[in-house]
C-alpha cells in the first residue's frame, strides 16, 4: 500500500518522496489524514478550540478587523504547544 510506503520514507526523514506522487496527490492527502488520526493529541488543543472558533467569527470587512485577525491568530499560535 502506498500509504505505508510513504510512512516508511517519512520515518527515515526522506521527505523528497512526495515529488514522486505529484501525479496522485490523493495518496499523499490520505497519508497525512492517517497521520493526523494517529496523533496522541489533536493538532488544536481542546483548551484553544474556543479561541480558534471565535477567531473565525471576526469579519474581514474592514482594515481594522484584518489587523485584529492577524493579532488574534498570532496570539493563538503562540499559545500552541
Amino acid at each position: 500500500m502506498k500509504i505505508n510506503e510513504l510512512g516508511i520514507h517519512f520515518s527515515k526523514g526522506n521527505y523528497s518522496i512526495i515529488a514522486e506522487y505529484s501525479d496522485n496527490p490523493h495518496e499523499v492527502a490520505n497519508f497525512f489524514k492517517q497521520m493526523l488520526r494517529e496523533l496522541s493529541e489533536p493538532v488544536c488543543p481542546y483548551s484553544l478550540y474556543t479561541k480558534f472558533r471565535d477567531f473565525d467569527k471576526i469579519d474581514l470587512d474592514s482594515e481594522q478587523n484584518k489587523i485584529r485577525r492577524t493579532e488574534e491568530i498570532t496570539e493563538i499560535l503562540l499559545m500552541m504547544p
